[in-house]
């Protein structure tokens, strides 16, 4: 039989050299800032959440003929139906431009969103299938009564944006002054979008913390913002 002393001091050698060998997600990255960029709509996913295909279809086709726009400074963001399924629209907002940086900038942070995928999506559709959850029942509830501003800007965020990004995209923020920004967009290429203000030359991209204090993605980068050129209306 093992002594569990044994176990103990083996299990701290095995965290140490995890620790001293870690991939360090820091330094400097390139990024860019986009002219005329708009993203690709996406489908809210009724189904992650179990939604029943009757009361999925009546919403589809009530936002068809009267979309939710939910508006801020920063940014405008849309569900709109097709009369099958509800589509997440996102447009910039005043004084503010699409910023990209992609992800495979820095191969240390490329190979931990391959061994660590998985676990950054769980928080983003957990939060993703509560928040449809949610916004179903206050539908039904509220009849021909609108939906309050402020319940309105809490979907826009749980549900909204969250159909836009993926698991790297719900992690990371961008920190520009003193004001910390959301990623707003993930494409498949593995591209990171935020909306900063104009003339942005520097900002910090950072792991956020979650609600109960955890960081996921201990990231500390600095993004030097490239000026755009006629071939940056698309990608970085």
């Amino acid at each position: 039989m093992i002594p569990l002393t044994f176990l103990a001091v083996m299990a701290g050698v095995g965290l140490y050299f995890y620790w001293i060998n870690r991939p360090t997600l820091d330094g400097p990255l390139p990024g860019v800032v986009l002219a005329d960029f708009s993203p690709p709509q996406r489908g809210l996913e009724f189904e992650a959440a179990n939604v029943d295909p009757t009361i999925m279809a009546d919403i589809a086709q009530k936002l068809k003929d009267d979309p939710i726009r939910i508006s801020s400074p920063i940014m405008h963001l849309s569900l709109v139906g097709t009369g099958r399924s509800v589509q997440v629209r996102i447009q910039d907002g005043v004084d503010v431009d699409f910023f990209a940086v992609r992800i495979d900038a820095d191969p240390d942070l490329r190979n931990f969103y391959i061994q660590h995928g998985r676990e950054l999506e769980k928080d983003r559709l957990r939060e993703l299938k509560a928040g449809i959850g949610d916004f179903v029942k206050d539908w039904q509830e509220s009849g021909a009564e609108p939906m309050t501003v402020q319940r309105l800007m809490e979907y826009r965020d749980r549900i909204g944006i969250n159909t836009l990004v993926n698991g790297m995209g719900y992690h990371l923020v961008a920190i520009a002054g003193e004001h910390i920004y959301p990623c707003v967009y993930e494409d498949l290429d593995g591209i990171l979008y935020f909306l900063l203000p104009p003339g942005t030359r520097q900002f910090k991209m950072e792991g956020r913390k979650l609600p109960d204090g955890r960081q996921l993605v201990p990231a500390d980068y600095t993004v030097t913002v490239k000026q755009p050129s006629a071939t940056d209306t698309a990608s970085p």
